[in-house]
């Protein structure tokens, strides 16, 4: 969710509650985010509209952290431990590089799988 509805400087959440209310109601369950989307706010936003208001089982939820943050997996752990999810599974690739020949880090986060298809 790299763009929501803004109040200002904030994510409205209410307009952000309505939205995915109404993505989950249409039958769609994949939502993404970034550690980098609105500076941080896409994934505290996403915890009070999605993951404190929705049984897990209802959604698929990817996250994604960026070099700057993390450069290796044990870079990683603390966060993970933090996480509100305990099913969560790291992937972490390091095998491209920017077009200055810069390496690139990329680290994933994907919660445990949802019964419900994607559409």
């Amino acid at each position: 969710m790299r763009r929501l509805p803004m109040q200002g400087e904030n994510v409205d959440i209410e307009q952000t509650k309505q939205m995915v209310d109404e993505f989950l109601a249409q039958g769609f369950n994949y939502f993404d985010t970034a550690h980098g989307y609105i500076g941080g706010k896409s994934e505290l936003a996403l915890k009070e509209c999605l993951t404190s208001r929705y049984p897990r089982e209802d959604y698929i939820l990817t996250d994604k952290l960026t070099e700057s943050f993390f450069k290796t997996e044990a870079d990683i752990r603390p966060f993970l431990r933090a996480s509100s999810r305990p099913a969560v599974s790291i992937t972490l690739t390091s095998t491209s590089c920017t077009p200055r020949g810069r390496p690139t880090t990329s680290i994933s986060r994907t919660a445990a799988p949802t019964r419900r298809r994607l559409r």
